[in-house]
């Protein structure tokens, strides 16, 4: 049993695992190492993340802080959808013709996905669009695209289906290779006593400063609680609970200097 402490301490905010989930299986909380028998120095815990006076619930009290032609589209759009259409030397009814019948490897996922950025991007401008009476000779290449293209019933998504398809295959064989390294780095994981033992002495810290409180008496934590070891700073300038850690795994020694 932990001794009492003697001062009030910071919390350190982990995410704990319930205790019926923990105890009685075997994983990294239950085992146990002879380093886990090392003591921990909780008079320098104390030191280094007791309350302050002056302080409020959530850290030190911060003051002074601050809380002619028939024109379809706009000109930027149409000079931006004439460069882009330029590109693929075809008639823009053409274009149209091989969005309709879901022929999207002509262009690839690249072009398509930079093409739906371009769509008409309000109510109004598409009401304005199929509305359009007059002759098609007053129309730009990029107008004459768009008149187009709103004649393709769901085109929207028609567009985002056609990235879909040519973006599918290459994340899958993405994905499946961060699968194997992410396995991979889990047995490492799995397998690494030191970290084990690392790991079991945040448990002991935390539970000592966070004793007495709602996530005190853990039996483990989720393993992103860690990422908020840098973020639990202690009453020394450039210190927090990870330079403690990390002092009380090695060989002993003094927390790392302001910056280091």
């Amino acid at each position: 049993m932990a001794a009492p402490r003697r001062s009030k301490m910071r919390t350190f905010h982990w995410t704990v695992i319930p205790a019926e989930r923990v105890r009685g299986r075997p994983s990294v909380w239950t085992a146990s190492s002879r380093h886990d028998h090392t003591p921990l120095d909780v008079e320098h815990l104390e030191e280094l993340f007791g309350e302050q006076p002056g302080w409020g619930p959530r850290g030190p009290l911060l003051l002074g802080r601050p809380q002619g032609q028939v024109s379809l589209l706009d000109s930027k759009k149409i000079l931006n959808l004439e460069i882009f259409l330029k590109q693929f030397k075809r008639p823009v009814q053409q274009i149209v013709a091989d969005l309709w019948a879901g022929a999207g490897a002509l262009y690839g996922a690249e072009k398509l996905l930079e093409l739906c950025k371009m769509l008409p991007d309000a109510d109004e401008q598409v009401k304005k669009l199929r509305a359009f009476q007059g002759p098609w000779r007053q129309l730009s290449d990029a107008e004459t695209f768009s008149l187009l293209l709103v004649g393709v019933p769901s085109y929207a998504r028609r567009l985002e289906l056609l990235v879909l398809k040519e973006e599918f295959f290459p994340q899958l064989n993405s994905l499946k290779s961060s699968i194997q390294i992410l396995t991979e780095a889990a047995r490492e994981l799995l397998g690494c006593e030191e970290l084990h033992v690392v790991i079991r002495l945040v448990l002991r810290a935390g539970n000592y400063m966070n004793m007495g409180g709602y996530a005190g008496h853990a039996a483990g934590f989720r393993m992103a609680s860690l990422l908020r070891l840098a973020d639990t700073k202690a009453n020394k300038p450039g210190v927090d609970l990870l330079h403690f850690v990390a002092m009380v795994s090695g060989e002993g020694g003094s927390p790392p200097e302001s910056g280091l």
